[in-house]
C-alpha cells in the first residue's frame, strides 16, 4: 500500500510537471506567434500606407525597406514602380503642356501661366504685355516647299521667341 501511494504521488508530481511544461510551451508559442505576426503585419501595414499615398499621386513617397526578405523585396519593388509611374506621369504632363514641334506651351498651359502671371502683377507692381503673332502664308510654305519646311519655319520662329523672352515670363 505504501508503494502504491508513493507511485500515485510520483504520478501526481509528474502530471504537475508535464502540465507546467505544457503551460510554458503554450506561453512560449503565444509569444512567438505574436512576434512573428508583428514582424509580418508591421511591414505590410507600412507597405499598405505607402501604396495609398502612391495611389493618391505622391510618387516621391518611398516605403522603408529594412529587411532582405520577401516583404523587403516587395517594398523595394513598390518603390521602383512608384518612381517609374511618377516619371511616366511627369512625361505625360509635359507632353500635354508643351507643343512637340515648337516646345512652346499648349493653350491650356499658356492660359494657366498667363493667369498666374497676371495674378502676381499687382503684388510686384509690374506691367504685362501680350504679343500675338501670326505666321503668314504658312499654308503656302507647306504646299510649295513641303511640311518639313513649314515645320522648320515654326521651330525657327519658336526658338527666336524663346530666346527673346528667356527668363522674362
Amino acid at each position: 500500500m505504501a508503494q502504491a501511494r508513493e507511485l500515485r504521488d510520483q504520478i501526481d508530481s509528474d502530471r504537475t510537471g508535464v502540465l507546467a511544461l505544457c503551460i510554458g510551451a503554450l506561453l512560449a508559442g503565444l509569444l512567438l506567434a505574436v512576434g512573428v505576426t508583428r514582424s509580418i503585419l508591421t511591414p505590410l501595414k507600412r507597405a499598405e500606407d505607402g501604396a495609398e499615398l502612391i495611389a493618391e499621386g505622391e510618387y516621391g513617397h518611398r516605403i522603408p525597406v529594412d529587411s532582405d526578405d520577401e516583404l523587403g523585396h516587395m517594398a523595394s519593388a513598390m518603390n521602383t514602380m512608384a518612381a517609374a509611374v511618377g516619371e511616366r506621369e511627369a512625361e505625360l504632363r509635359r507632353l500635354a503642356d508643351v507643343d512637340l514641334l515648337t516646345g512652346l506651351p499648349q493653350r491650356r498651359r499658356f492660359i494657366a501661366d498667363g493667369d498666374r502671371l497676371l495674378a502676381n502683377l499687382p503684388a510686384r507692381e509690374q506691367l504685362a504685355v501680350l504679343i500675338c503673332i501670326d505666321v503668314d502664308r504658312l499654308k503656302a510654305v507647306n504646299g510649295v516647299l513641303g511640311f518639313d519646311a513649314g515645320d522648320a519655319l515654326l521651330r525657327g520662329a519658336a526658338a527666336k521667341l524663346q530666346g527673346l523672352f528667356e527668363g522674362v515670363a
